[in-house]
């Protein structure tokens, strides 16, 4: 699953930051089933979701010609707020977290 909103921050960070209530949300979008690739967005606490459920509405106007019936479907999932994926994600980011950890013998001054 690709996630956007986190860049910079650590699992960490992300941790914290959910607890204090952010949240992960997945918005239907038509155009994701043909990428088969479902984007999750980090939305804070103090933030509005709103202006993701419109990036994707925007997105699944662009096939209303082809599926009408799934975009006026997809229209009431996005106003619905979208899904909550956030135990999901924070799973995820766990399992792939790559720690960096440096050899201390190339950073040493010559």
């Amino acid at each position: 699953m690709k996630t956007k909103n986190i860049e910079g921050l650590s699992v960490f960070e992300i941790n914290m930051l959910v607890q204090q209530g952010g949240r992960f949300i997945v918005y239907p979008a038509i155009m994701n089933q043909f990428k088969k690739t479902p984007i999750a967005y980090f939305v804070r606490a103090n933030e509005s979701s709103f202006k993701y459920a419109m990036n994707h509405f925007v997105l699944n106007l662009r096939v209303f010609h082809r599926r009408p019936f799934s975009v006026i479907r997809s229209m009431f999932d996005i106003l619905g707020g979208g899904e909550e994926s956030t135990e999901f994600v924070l799973m995820e980011l766990t399992q792939n977290n790559h720690t960096y950890t440096p050899d201390i013998h190339f950073l040493q001054a010559v």
